[in-house]
């Protein structure tokens, strides 16, 4: 359940049933913007909860819509058509895409480079996660068919220009005495800038790379 104010007064709404919301719950009608970000607030409405889908974001504590607590904050996404809502699940503002492909859900794709730049190379994460989020959980796939050298690619959870916090670093080197190209996935959270920015640079042969990053969820 979730506590809201009604006409003034304090009230507590408990969500005992499967709710459906969709386009129709957007504040003032109409369509989403593509490549919006939207907010899920709950409302009080004769006794039980009623939704609202709104352009306006939360409170500093995501507790409830700026400047209305008759609104309580549920969850975000942004908007990958003009009706339509990403899947994810959600728990305690931790977020997880449901659909991790490119093609499936490009809106989790940050980078698919053959060849990227050695860098470093900025990444900007706005499609992936709303204003107020600085956590990302990303997953990281690097192809090396370069069978005499190793590949290395870092990332920073800053941007280029104050490159030097955390690092995290993936090797696709050769497979161990086979000689032939190699590759290495993983997944890595880290937090972004106050841009939405973080950092990857690479090493070895860019010609033999491949670089992917999707997002795969974040934090709230």
């Amino acid at each position: 359940g979730v506590m809201m104010t009604s006409s003034s007064i304090w009230r507590y709404v408990d969500i005992t049933s499967v709710a459906t919301v969709t386009v129709a719950h957007k504040e003032g009608g109409g369509n989403f913007t593509v490549g919006a970000w939207y907010y899920v607030y709950c409302t009080y409405n004769a006794g039980v909860a009623d939704f609202q889908i709104s352009a306006t974001a939360p409170d500093t504590y995501l507790l409830w819509k700026t400047g209305s607590t008759d609104h309580a904050y549920i969850c975000s996404f942004i908007a990958p058509s003009a009706t339509g809502i990403p899947l994810f699940r959600m728990r305690r503002g931790e977020y997880t895409y449901l659909k991790q492909s490119a093609v499936t859900n490009p809106i989790n794709l940050l980078i698919n480079a053959a060849a990227p730049v050695a860098g470093p190379t900025d990444i900007t994460c706005t499609g992936a996660m709303p204003p107020h989020a600085r956590w990302l959980d990303l997953f990281v796939s690097v192809v090396n068919v370069n069978a005499a050298n190793v590949a290395e690619v870092v990332l920073y959870d800053k941007d280029s220009a104050g490159v030097g916090g955390m690092r995290y670093t993936i090797d696709a080197g050769k497979l161990a005495g086979a000689g032939i190209s190699g590759f290495a996935q993983c997944p890595v959270n880290l937090t972004v800038d106050s841009a939405q920015k973080f950092t990857y640079s690479a090493s070895g042969t860019m010609a033999d790379i491949t670089l992917t990053i999707l997002a795969t969820g974040f934090r709230e």
